[in-house]
């Protein structure tokens, strides 16, 4: 089973078994899009889901709108309903660009930013760091679609080779020890 968390309107719910969000209004839009995925309103901290229930739990674009004592129970919960082994995929606006590029927490769409350091600290014990992905080194979706195609390549080189700290996003996969 696969649960992914924060899943809105369902944009991302087709890879689900199960969807969970705060909003019931966002869930109604998801139920009609995925009448097949079973659906609970709860908080992403206390998911009211049995212990280890799922294969894999996965949130996008959740965690940077929150603090990161919120991050951590997040974490807590996502552990507990984690079946040994499972896995855990998430994303995260890269501090280490945020920083490069001197902008302001208060000036961001989803002001909380990591990086692998951080993610390693709150994964703690509880979790192994399996591999991360950056995504966006280049503004490729702001270019014209006639260029946007010859360029994906190299974003996806540059944003996955050396430089990876510094994409727009770090993209996650943990696995429950």
């Amino acid at each position: 089973m696969r649960l992914e968390i924060a899943c809105g309107t369902g944009r991302l719910t087709n890879y689900a078994t199960h969807g969970l969000d705060a909003s019931g209004e966002m869930m109604a839009y998801a139920r009609e899009r995925h009448p097949d995925v079973q659906f609970t309103q709860a908080s992403a901290t206390d998911t009211k889901y049995a212990d280890e229930s799922f294969d894999d739990v996965y949130t996008f674009h959740l965690l940077m709108h929150l603090d990161r004592a919120t991050i951590e129970e997040i974490f807590k919960e996502v552990h507990r309903i984690l079946k040994p082994g499972g896995r855990f995929i998430l994303d995260i606006p890269s501090r280490k660009r945020r920083e490069l590029l001197h902008h302001k927490q208060a000036s961001w769409h989803g002001a909380t930013q990591l990086d692998s350091g951080d993610i390693t600290d709150i994964a703690g014990d509880g979790f192994i760091v399996k591999q991360s992905f950056g995504i966006m080194m280049l503004p490729v979706h702001k270019l014209p679609q006639s260029i946007r195609k010859p360029l994906i390549g190299v974003d996806y080189a540059l944003a996955n080779g050396w430089l990876k700290e510094y994409s727009s996003y770090l993209v996650y996969e943990l696995v429950k020890k």
